[in-house]
């Protein structure tokens, strides 16, 4: 840098029997340039295939013109001598901008590029028509929820009331940089505990619940159960993992978990179209 000069030059005559304010002051100044700064600007996430622009804007403050640069290193740099190259890494880049001034005065500034890889995944816990979504995500920033009956939201961790029972195809689309997208899809059951068509009078009572063996007891009571029973068993994101079917007219109907793993699970008991009871069963 070129250093302030302050010349402070005094004259002074002073002449036997001369009187002591016969004195002379000549001042010079000569004025400083800005301090040079560099700026290789803020670090970024980005995700495979993006092209990020470096460097601040400007890339050079202060100093004495002309300024060149020089970017290190030179891994997926399309040029390291000019202000704001384009870099396109393949992985987590920490670049160092240096500029030097027509002075010979230097400055450093660096930045990390950080490669994203973002990863959609999310859980459903149905409650009759009401679904609780949990998102799973690694690296999201922004969440997109298409819930396959029209509606949508962009909350994290929503929750959707379906107006009617059935499969629906859910889609969770995640951004974890500068369009860097990753998508998701699930198929959600949801279950229906319309008044319309409950059974009257019908009760349904689950044991042992919570259930450690391998056999879960339905005991059924109730008029107007002509059809057969059926037994249907729903994992937490709502799908149907079991079947069963059963004589209308008998009281203990068991199923066997052998298959099923432990958790919490919805069921539903039916006789032909009426619905008899639903509720949830625990399996240890």
């Amino acid at each position: 840098m070129k250093k302030l000069k302050n010349t402070f030059l005094s004259a002074m005559v002073v002449a036997l029997g001369m009187p002591a304010f016969a004195q002379t002051y000549v001042n010079h100044s000569v004025n400083q340039a800005p301090q040079l700064a560099a700026n290789a600007g803020n670090a970024l996430n980005f995700c495979a295939g993006d092209s990020i622009a470096l460097g601040g804007n400007p890339s050079a403050v202060g100093g004495t013109a002309p300024v060149t640069y020089a970017w290190s290193p030179p891994n997926g740099l399309g040029s390291t001598t000019t202000a704001n190259p384009q870099a396109s890494p393949v992985g987590t880049t920490s670049y160092s901008l240096q500029i030097t001034d027509a002075e010979n005065c230097t400055s450093t500034s660096s930045l990390t590029l950080t490669l994203v890889t973002p990863v959609a995944a999310f859980g459903a816990l149905p409650n009759l028509l009401v679904v609780g979504f949990t998102d799973q995500s690694t690296a999201a920033t922004t969440w997109a929820w298409d819930f396959g009956d029209g509606g949508n939201s962009t909350l994290q961790n929503p929750t959707h009331t379906y107006t009617a029972a059935g499969n629906y195809a859910v889609c969770l689309t995640i951004n974890g940089a500068t369009n860097c997208e990753a998508i998701f899809c699930d198929s959600i059951n949801v279950v229906s505990v319309g008044i319309g068509n409950a059974l009257p009078g019908a009760s349904v009572h689950v044991y042992p619940n919570p259930a450690t063996g391998n056999q879960i007891n339905f005991e059924i009571q109730g008029a107007g159960m002509s059809d057969a029973i059926q037994i249907e068993l729903f994992d937490q994101q709502g799908k149907l993992v079991h079947e069963y079917q059963g004589a209308a007219n008998q009281l203990i109907h068991t199923l066997n978990r052998k298959e099923l793993s432990a958790g919490a699970y919805q069921y539903r008991v039916r006789s032909g179209d009426g619905l008899l009871g639903t509720g949830k069963v625990v399996l240890r």
